[in-house]
């Protein structure tokens, strides 16, 4: 195999690594070199993991000359990895794979002839994923050309991404994908480049989603392959999962974003606001009560969390949201009884019901009978 010096790359593949597992990190490059197609580069981005982790990169790169190992000896976050390695690409195309999930065999081939084919100039083309557990589940991606998707769709999924509302990807024939991962999609580099699409650094939650509110914006011409071809892994002893004890900072940094973005990008759009209170702000409340406050692996004592909870509901944008939304409007019952008793500070029913938590979906499933109920009366 030629060394990519003398190949015309089409595809970039980035792979952000940091302290992965080495079966999964294993798993995901080989998933990746499988695919024996020759106009790929590899981007193995390791952001200042554990010696292990490196010299299995280094490994893989040794043996496989598509493959390149970017190493930074300090570990600075995905978003500075993920740009380091758009920077590096020599690709067309970029792709992103996240280090413990993997590809269908002949991934790299399908999205190579999917974008030599394509009879548009398309900034993103979208495809489809397939979550798993345990083992790589087998399976070879399907060839098929991408389609076209309206001009519209690219408008309506970075608002989606934004606000965290339903994308209603179905409107334009796309399942099995979301518009919020970098993972199931590629984006022409020119395209980024053009538009100094750029990951935001520092940021430690939602990078994906702030990317795609800027880059779905800028798209001018979006596709869709109706096939799967990337594996995602339900991993439960992910970071998504773990106790966050600098939580709150943490989505003070994605607010201060998502403001951005609602005044630069939607900027006197009322509706796209309300719709950002709705989904994404109350989504940022709940993962902090989930992950932060009330989570089971959190060492600080009641009195601490007592507070701490008082500080956030107490502070904006979340002040004026407990105030002034409409909770009746709420769809999800679970969500809106969390919702009701933070915006009444009912810190000790919470914290009860966060250690029980099958309490919530019993009052979910209680109120559902109701509602049902009522609605066959009507």
């Amino acid at each position: 195999m030629n060394d990519s010096a003398d190949r015309k790359i089409i595809l970039t593949v980035c792979v952000a690594v940091y302290n992965i597992c080495d079966e999964f990190l294993r798993s995901c490059i080989e998933s990746l070199i499988s695919d024996k197609y020759e106009n790929v580069e590899i981007l193995l981005g390791d952001d200042g993991s554990r010696r292990q982790t490196a010299d299995i990169c280094a490994e893989y790169a040794k043996k496989d000359l598509r493959v390149r190992h970017i190493r930074r000896e300090a570990n600075s976050g995905v978003s500075v990895t993920r740009n380091i390695m758009i920077q590096s690409a020599r690709g067309e195309w970029i792709s992103f794979v996240d280090g413990d999930d993997a590809v269908l065999n002949g991934y790299s081939e399908c999205l190579c002839n999917a974008a030599k084919e394509a009879e548009h100039t398309y900034d993103i083309i979208m495809y489809e994923w397939e979550r798993f557990k345990g083992n790589v589940p087998p399976g070879k991606a399907v060839r098929v050309p991408p389609v076209p998707v309206p001009c519209r769709a690219a408008r309506q999924f970075s608002e989606a991404c934004l606000t965290g509302a339903p994308p209603h990807t179905e409107e334009y024939g796309i399942t099995e994908s979301t518009p919020s991962s970098v993972c199931n999609k590629m984006y022409r580099r020119g395209f980024l480049i053009e538009n100094n699409l750029m990951f935001v650094p520092g940021i430690k939650k939602s990078q994906d989603v702030i990317f795609n509110t800027q880059a779905y914006f800028e798209c001018k011409c979006l596709g869709y392959i109706p096939e799967k071809l990337y594996l995602y892994r339900k991993n439960s002893d992910s970071v998504t999962n773990r106790y966050s004890a600098d939580f709150e900072t943490v989505i003070r940094d994605c607010i201060k974003c998502d403001l951005y973005n609602l005044e630069h990008l939607f900027s006197g759009n009322a509706q796209t606001r309300r719709l950002w209170e709705k989904y994404k702000l109350t989504h940022y409340a709940m993962n902090n009560f989930a992950l932060n406050i009330f989570h089971r692996g959190n060492p600080n004592k009641r009195s601490v969390r007592k507070n701490a909870f008082f500080g956030f509901v107490r502070s904006e944008p979340f002040k004026t949201f407990f105030k002034n939304f409409d909770f009746s409007a709420y769809e999800w019952h679970e969500r809106r009884i969390i919702l009701k008793l933070a915006a009444c500070e009912k810190f000790g029913i919470l914290d009860l019901m966060y250690h029980f938590p099958f309490s919530f979906k019993l009052y979910g499933k209680i109120m559902s009978v109701i509602t049902k109920t009522d609605k066959r009366r009507v």
